[in-house]
């Protein structure tokens, strides 16, 4: 686990990450996107775009807790009752992490888009070294 490289920007503790999908993006081009990178430009600050659909948020607290939150993937198309996962969990923190890592350092900024087959080979490639 954790096997991220931490000369990696955004592996660096500090930074704020942000992955959307690419239906939102499409779909807020010109509001949300737009405002979300102007209030939050900042080097700090990665936003990236990627063929997937997830609600994963990672903080890790001054204290030491690396609390993961979870909620709901897909309400509007399969009628979900909404719901969210509160974890304190170092290993499910840093799988997330590492994984969102890849995306964020690749892909922020310039828009480029990881569809669903590539990036659901860096998930399966990163679970599979869990075993």
């Amino acid at each position: 686990m954790n096997n991220f490289n931490l000369d990696d920007d955004f592996a660096l503790s500090g930074k704020i990450g942000l992955i959307v999908s690419d239906f939102f993006f499409s779909h807020e081009r010109k509001r949300l996107v737009e405002y979300i990178i102007k209030t939050l430009k900042h080097e700090l600050f990665y936003f990236a775009v990627a063929g997937i659909h997830t609600k994963i948020t990672l903080i890790e607290t001054e204290c030491g807790q690396n609390i993961v939150i979870g909620g709901s993937a897909n309400l509007r198309s399969s009628l979900n009752i909404e719901q969210i996962t509160i974890d304190n969990n170092k290993l499910l923190y840093d799988f997330h992490k590492e994984w969102m890592s890849i995306i964020l350092n690749k892909y922020h900024v310039n828009h480029t888009m990881l569809r669903r087959e590539k990036l659901w080979q860096q998930v399966a490639e990163k679970a599979a070294a869990l075993d």
